[in-house]
């Protein structure tokens, strides 16, 4: 079959950005329009969620969650950690003394500020998108990218970590940003980070896990011993480890970040494009799942993201997949194998386990379980030629996997049966020709895990646990590159120069995702949207056959509006319903021509605790 995969392109040359402000305080919205010269690279929107605020960054992530209407308790956890050369993550070993940092929390955000400046004095900072990942006692907390001009923050709600963080004395918080600054190839930019924690005080949450532990922190392919985070190739396809499920849990959820490099970076557009991440339990399947299709900053054609990120990009999201129903499969000592099916270069996933042991449980049954593998339909046909004679291609796909089990738990207040059932699937669709100067792409990525627990005996009373997303993209792509040299093997030392032209055009991407993320009894709705085009022409350098540097530019143009949309809903036992905690709306229009960026326009409308109003 034929391959297409898109070279990811950085930008390399530096800009000001001009951020205009206009606010209007009563509806909580912030419309930009005209020029402000006083800030270079700020946004200046005001968000009324306390601690939540972006003013003063180029680029941020948005957050749609509700927070309570309460200033946080800051706490710093690292500040000004410079990296110009990775080489390992960094530890810091963070005191904190609950007596004066408050009794309870009702929410704890983890916030990170990042910002670019140069390792060579009167040269602008200049860098790559590039992977930044923060654990707290081994375990993910944060993993997302990094922007490529500039500054930005992100945030991300660590309060299922609430009882791996709140009454220790101590913390290991460790920070992996996998950043090189060659000066001689025009990469400058060196990264400071900044991470605290938002302490939110109020009542301890209810549903809270009462532990999580890394899965694969010390795993055949574990780069760095302690952290989860499990590195897999084409050569090495499969990790492995020696893994333990303590007795007495009687709930359990994966919490699953992944993450592509090289040519899986955009695993998509591979062919085949599915990529199924299987995880075993002594050699049976007890979760299977499927890559985010994340576009970092880099990624397709730099100028799409500037000064907006695609959706997520920053702070992904992860997976998380209810596994109550398989726990007779993993309590107790196991083996624990995990795997990318079809995988060509580099994959990096990272994961936790969430136990719950309340109610206690003394015994595991399993009723029933079954792999769902149907058919894939696959199909690849010469559908015409181009003037030059170049063939194209229509390439489809619809392939599913799925799992399902059925058990009894038994517990110190009575036994209850857990149904679980976890399925995703690909449907995609390219039109491209042979020489890989353009593609179509349609695809729709669906996941859907949840687990319905009744007390056994009792039909019909259920409490279910769900979480589905739904992910459709249609982007068109167009790259023409005329090389001076042989591009397979460019190399940092020996790169390949070329003249370039690319166009892309992402006329729809939508992530919907629904379901008891937080693992704290709250559930939410979220709706992100993004509409980009972008068109770049001059000189590049490959310095390897995936990655390239833009030296000179004749042609740069790009334009990205961003939607993002969310509800919080929490369940009341007074009214036996719903009750709508927070409504959050976001609206982002970039635009940037070179050598100027600028916000045409952003909207914000935040609703916090809108008087407990009932959900509709």
């Amino acid at each position: 079959m034929s391959s297409l995969a898109p070279l990811l392109i950085t930008l390399l040359l530096a800009a000001q950005i001009l951020t205009p402000t206009l606010y209007n305080e009563d509806h909580y919205s912030v419309q930009q329009a005209g020029l402000d010269s006083t800030l270079p690279y700020s946004t200046s929107t005001l968000d009324p969620r306390p601690g939540l605020s972006v003013a003063g960054f180029w680029s941020w992530q948005d957050y749609p969650y509700s927070v309570p209407p309460v200033e946080p308790v800051v706490v710093e956890l690292v500040r000004n950690y410079t990296v110009s050369w990775f080489t390992a993550p960094e530890s810091f070993i963070v005191s904190l003394d609950w007596g004066k940092l408050g009794p309870s929390f009702s929410r704890i955000l983890l916030r990170a500020d990042v910002y670019l400046v140069s390792v060579v004095p009167g040269r602008p900072a200049v860098q790559y998108d590039r992977p930044f990942w923060v654990y707290i006692n081994g375990v993910p907390a944060l993993f997302g990218s990094t922007v490529q001009r500039f500054n930005q923050t992100v945030t991300v709600d660590v309060t299922h970590l609430y009882n791996v963080i709140v009454g220790r004395p101590t913390i290991n918080v460790t920070v992996a940003l996998r950043n090189w600054a060659i000066p001689a190839l025009g990469l400058t930019g060196a990264f400071s980070v900044y991470l605290k924690l938002l302490l939110y005080p109020g009542p301890k949450p209810e549903g809270l896990p009462d532990e999580v532990i890394p899965l694969f922190a010390y795993s055949s392919r574990t780069a760095w011993p302690g952290v989860s985070n499990v590195w897999l190739d084409k050569a090495n396809p499969t990790a492995w480890e020696a893994f333990e499920v303590p007795s007495g849990v009687s709930r359990a959820l994966l919490i699953l970040y992944t993450e592509g490099f090289s040519f899986e970076e955009f695993w998509y557009y591979s062919i085949p494009p599915d990529r199924f991440i299987w995880v075993y339990s002594d050699g049976i399947p007890v979760v299977v799942a499927q890559p985010q299709p994340w576009i970092h900053t880099g990624g397709l054609s730099p100028l799409l993201w500037r000064p907006v990120p695609n959706i997520k990009t920053l702070g992904f999201e992860p997976l998380v997949i209810d596994v109550t129903g398989l726990l007779p499969l993993l309590v107790g000592k196991h083996n624990i194998t995990v795997t990318v099916s079809k995988a060509q270069n580099y994959w990096v996933l990272a994961g936790a386990l969430a136990l719950y042991r309340e109610p206690r449980a003394v015994g595991y049954n399993m009723l029933s379980y079954r792999i769902l593998a149907p058919p894939v339909f696959e199909e690849e046909r010469v559908v015409g030629a181009l003037p030059g004679g170049a063939r194209v291609f229509n390439y489809t796909i619809d392939s599913m996997r799925g799992i399902s089990a059925v058990s009894i738990i038994a517990t110190t207040s009575g036994s209850f049966i857990a149904s679980t059932y976890m399925r995703v699937g690909i449907r995609a669709t390219q039109l491209y020709d042979e020489t890989g100067v353009w593609s179509n792409l349609t695809f729709k990525l669906t996941w859907d895990y949840r687990t319905d627990i009744a007390p056994e005996g009792r039909v019909g009373v259920f409490k279910p646990y769900r979480f589905s997303q739904e992910w459709v993209r249609d982007v068109k792509y167009g790259f023409l590159v005329f090389p001076e040299g042989d591009i397979s093997k460019a190399t940092r030392e020996n790169p390949v120069p070329a003249n370039f032209s690319i166009r892309v055009m992402l006329d729809k991407e939508i992530l919907r995702i629904k379901g008891d993320y937080m693992l704290t009894g709250i559930e939410r709705s979220y709706e992100g949207s993004v509409k980009a085009s972008s068109e770049l022409a001059g000189r590049m350098n490959f310095i390897s056959p995936t990655a390239g540097i833009i030296t000179m530019l004749t042609k740069a143009q790009g334009e990205n509006v961003r939607e993002e949309k969310a509800r919080e809903y929490k369940y009341s036992q007074l009214f036996k319903t719903k009750l709508l905690l927070s409504d959050f709306y976001r609206k982002i229009h970039g635009y940037n021509e070179w050598p100027r960026w600028t916000y045409k326009a952003v909207e914000l409308t935040v609703k916090l605790n809108p008087n407990n109003i009932v959900a509709p």
